[in-house]
């Protein structure tokens, strides 16, 4: 349990709040449920999260209209 609450959250990882992560689920446009989502996001290095919403393939921008 205590390894659990060392683990960067996903919301972290994808440099939003806790509030935007669940109001955009991001998960329901990937396929996958919540769980299966999160794995996922916490094998990815910050630099390929980084480089990802450079190049605008994720949207952390809560202004956004197709995001939003």
């Amino acid at each position: 349990m205590l390894k659990n609450l060392k683990r960067e959250k996903p919301w972290a990882k994808l440099r939003m709040s806790r509030k935007e992560y669940e109001t955009r689920r991001p998960w329901t446009n990937s396929g996958v449920r919540r769980t299966g989502f999160e794995e996922h996001i916490a094998h990815f290095p910050d630099a390929v999260i980084d480089s990802r919403q450079e190049a605008g393939e994720i949207c952390v921008n809560p202004s956004c209209a197709p995001c939003s």
